[in-house]
């Protein structure tokens, strides 16, 4: 992205304007409005059903209940539900409590999630050129109530849930259950035993039945965690050792070419676009009503080269080379779970998990992305 095009982002983001992205939940993209300083753009308004659901939640929370119970009496009183009409997962219930859009801020340049790195959400929001932040949106809640629900959040410990923290999963998002959902890392503790010590066993199991309702998945499918992952990595070498490693690799590239033309064919109708607007806008009186239309569609196609030419990147520059058997069995040691994840999505499309107990090997199907 071009110095010019994050000014401009950082610019609207000064104006509390939307500047690309998803729609927040609570909140929902205004008409087209010109501030004191002559900017253009749109702002946040608050959501009809969701912003007062963001209110409840914040009671909720402050009296006691848990982030499933929010998800619950969403569902229940505004009909608001997570993925195929299940209930709201508990981790999105947890993001939107600890947004700072919550007070009306506009989030900024927040840094992707990293396992066990904590980030001060107050530190990545716009901010005007003196200092003070950007209200770019009705607020939930005053700053003081804010902190409250994340004293609140981490007295519950409700970020570590179910193993997540003190376990690295590495089949996360892969593992699909017979009944055609993801599977998700549990910790299970056991019983003590007669020295007291508590031993936790790691499994992948389906939580249709917890989400969407008892019956939803009748095999109840789930898989111990450790040679679950052994027989995945097994699996990795020995396809990197072999041959259908660079058919893979053939494969990936021309899908690769195809995907850059398409991006080219859609830059070059979007750079047309461009120039057509271009001329028309400069045969406009600045300020009038039309003027402004035009120049936010300039923006507005400014913003499309520009996620086409990140995406281009992505598959020209930032597109990993294939790894051959040695380089895969030299760097695997050094991999974080993250960089061991990212390897593995890129060859697998998804692991299908058989019923029953058996071994690894006999109830893990591997579906290449090549073979989608």
């Amino acid at each position: 992205m071009s110095e010019r095009q994050r000014a401009a982002k950082r610019h609207a983001a000064q104006a509390g304007f939307i500047y690309g992205g998803r729609r927040p939940f609570g909140w929902q993209p205004g008409p087209r409005v010109t501030d004191h300083a002559g900017r253009t753009g749109r702002r946040l308004e608050p959501h009809p059903v969701e912003h007062q659901a963001l209110k409840d939640a914040v009671t909720l929370v402050l009296s006691g209940a848990g982030l499933r119970e929010v998800a619950v009496h969403w569902q229940a009183r505004f009909g608001i539900t997570g993925h195929e009409g299940g209930l709201v997962s508990e981790q999105k219930v947890r993001a939107a409590l600890i947004s700072p859009r919550l007070v009306g801020y506009r989030q900024h340049q927040l840094p992707p999630h990293r396992r066990g790195v904590s980030v001060d959400p107050l530190d990545h929001i716009a901010r005007t050129p003196d200092g003070e932040p950007v209200v770019s949106q009705e607020p939930v809640c005053d700053l003081a109530t804010w902190h409250r629900i994340q004293a609140a959040l981490r007295s519950r410990g409700t970020g570590v849930r179910n193993g997540w923290g003190t376990r690295a999963w590495l089949l996360t998002g892969l593992l699909w259950c017979p009944c055609g959902g993801p599977l998700a890392g549990v910790a299970q503790p056991q019983k003590p035993d007669a020295d007291g010590h508590r031993v936790v066993r790691y499994v992948y199991r389906c939580k249709a039945n917890r989400r969407h309702g008892a019956g939803t998945c009748t095999g109840g499918a789930s898989i111990t965690a450790p040679p679950a992952e052994q027989h995945v990595i097994d699996w990795l070498f020995e396809f990197f050792s072999s041959d259908r490693l660079d058919a893979h690799n053939m494969k990936a590239e021309s899908a690769i070419a195809e995907a850059v033309a398409r991006i080219d064919a859609d830059l070059a109708v979007a750079g047309e676009e461009l120039d057509v607007l271009r001329e028309k806008a400069s045969s406009l009186t600045v300020g009038t009503e039309l003027h402004q239309i035009i120049t936010g569609m300039i923006a507005h196609v400014h913003e499309r080269i520009a996620n086409l030419h990140d995406e281009r990147v992505a598959l020209t520059v930032e597109h990993p080379m294939p790894l051959t058997h040695q380089q895969l069995v030299a760097a695997w040691p050094t991999l974080n779970n993250e960089s061991r994840r990212t390897l593995l999505r890129q060859l697998i499309h998804h692991i299908d998990l058989a019923p029953g107990r058996g071994h690894p090997a006999e109830r893990l199907n591997i579906v290449l992305r090549s073979e989608e």
